[in-house]
Order: C-alpha cells, then structure tokens, then sequence
C-alpha cells in the first residue's frame, strides 16, 4: 500500500494536564487510518513532532521529545501493518534535556553471507536519528534502526555519545 498524506498532532486531553499523540493517514486507495498513537497519553508534554514515511518498508515513522519533569528524551514510533512500536531513547546521564532532534531516512546498499555461504546484496532502509542533549557538558547523540527488520523497537537498538563515536 503506498500512503498519500499523513499528519500528527499533539493535544491535551482530559483532565488539562493529560497529553497525547494523534495520527492519521490516508492512503492512494483512499483508505484512512487514525488514532492516538499507544503509549503517548500520559502527564508528558510532547513537543518538536517529526514525521516521515519509507516507502521501501511501508513503515510509517514518528520521532518527538517527551518532557518529563526532572528530564527529556527522544522517543521513536514505528507504524508498521497497523501496530505501532513506541520507544524512549533514553538520555546518557540521568536527568539531562534532549534537544533539536532530527531523523533521516537513507538507503544503502548492503551484503551478507546466506546459510550456503554465497553472498546476498540488497538495499537497507535506515533511520538515523541525531539530537543534542545537555548533560554536565553539551553532547550530541546519535541512532540507528534498520527498519528491513522484522521488529524496528527502538529499546533494543544502540545510542552512542557522538564525541565517544568519533575518538575510536
């Protein structure tokens, strides 16, 4: 199914202080699909939505920060056949606050050995996600899913410390 357009929305709920993510899409058949996005309502403000879509996989991807009162994070949604996949990316130092946060989806060609040994190439579809968090010194971190796989949960990926990434 390839997608048309979709949007997403934070708001407040009831009571004042509850908030949630709402999606919709609509696709080229024009099928509409809608609803609040698992795991978002909750006393966390979300704030700097991103959306973006990989046609490749047909995954649906949600990127935002969630405030929480001591701290921020980075939290990733994955649309994918109807179910969503919704992960924090946690911050490095306990109580930091994530910022600027941005994703990019990229295809890249990759190779591995099947079970005979023979070689396979194909392309990967990869999103990378990068922010910026202020710990005792400011330090930008960096994500990546390979959503080719058959679970993209972002809690079993790895975050690195840029500066750490770099020096090796």
């Amino acid at each position: 199914m390839r997608l048309l357009s979709a949007t997403v929305t934070g708001f407040s709920r009831r009571p004042p202080d509850s908030f949630a993510i709402y999606w919709s899409s609509r696709a080229q058949d024009g099928t509409v699909a809608s609803g609040i996005v698992p795991g978002t309502v909750s006393y966390q403000e979300k704030r700097g939505l991103q959306l973006a879509f990989d046609e490749t996989t047909g995954k649906l991807l949600l990127l935002w920060i969630e405030e929480v009162s001591a701290y921020s994070h980075v939290r990733i949604g994955v649309l994918q056949s109807g179910v969503w996949t919704n992960s924090p990316l946690l911050p490095q130092q306990g109580l930091t606050r994530a910022f600027n946060p941005v994703m990019r989806v990229t295809h890249q060609t990759v190779t591995w050995l099947d079970d005979k040994d023979a070689p396979v190439t194909a392309t990967a579809s990869i999103l990378s996600v990068l922010w910026w968090e202020d710990a005792p010194s400011i330090m930008a971190r960096f994500a990546a899913v390979f959503l080719d796989e058959d679970s993209a949960d972002a809690s079993s990926l790895a975050v690195y410390d840029m500066p750490a990434l770099l020096a090796s």
